[in-house]
């Protein structure tokens, strides 16, 4: 049994000219394994690219340490998804740290990952915008639920996944096993690179009843 601490990246403005940082944690692991220790801590410029897991930040710069890890990637033109080969790095984002997963809910193979079973999130590389007028994606889903279920939102990144911005909220239904949706209009003014996330913040898994959802059929 392994105790996991998660990394959380917030940009924060101080209005102090030095401050210190305390790491600290009540004993939430079992008591057979009261130790935890930190490693590559970074304060200073934002990395972009969600850069932890095998990488470290260094001078605001993604520093790669294992073949996981990828800083350099390349923009995609258009984006169609249906996960009949699985997950594919070629079009996601690869963290370590998430649990990737691509199954089949009725005859469309489906993807999401997790986040220490409670949070489901997946996204993409780098897209280009100018290529893009409408995205739209279907959400497939297996209830054996009665209680109610958080929300799906879509979100955009124009600066490297350091912050995001909410594109669609989906609140998926109980008695529903296909949700289809589409978005027509994308912002091209200040930025022609995004990325893009499909993020369920409360997983069901903390329910007691079986609720599977995935998206497929994504067309940029």
């Amino acid at each position: 049994s392994v105790c996991r601490l998660n990394t959380v990246v917030k940009n924060v403005r101080f209005h102090v000219s030095a401050i210190r940082f305390r790491f600290h944690s009540n004993d939430t692991c079992t008591k057979n394994y009261p130790i935890w220790s930190l490693r590559y801590i970074h304060i200073g410029k934002a990395c972009q690219m969600n850069c932890f897991g095998a990488g470290r930040c260094e001078n605001g710069q993604c520093i790669c340490m294992e073949d996981k890890c990828s800083t350099k990637m390349s923009t995609m033109k258009n984006f169609r998804e249906i996960f009949e080969n699985g997950f594919t790095s070629n079009y996601w984002m690869y963290h370590d740290s998430y649990t990737h997963y691509t199954d089949k809910l009725g005859t469309h193979h489906v993807l999401w990952t997790d986040i220490n079973n409670y949070s489901k999130q997946a996204i993409t590389r780098p897209i280009d915008l100018r290529e893009i007028g409408a995205i739209k994606w279907t959400y497939k889903i297996n209830s054996t639920c009665n209680s109610s279920l958080d929300p799906v939102y879509l979100l955009i990144s124009t600066d490297g996944t350091l912050t995001w911005k909410v594109l669609h909220k989906a609140k998926l239904t109980l008695n529903s096993s296909d949700y289809a949706t589409n978005i027509e209009y994308i912002d091209r003014k200040k930025n022609s690179i995004a990325q893009f996330r499909w993020y369920q913040p409360n997983s069901i898994r903390k329910l007691s009843c079986n609720f599977t959802w995935g998206f497929t059929r994504i067309n940029m």
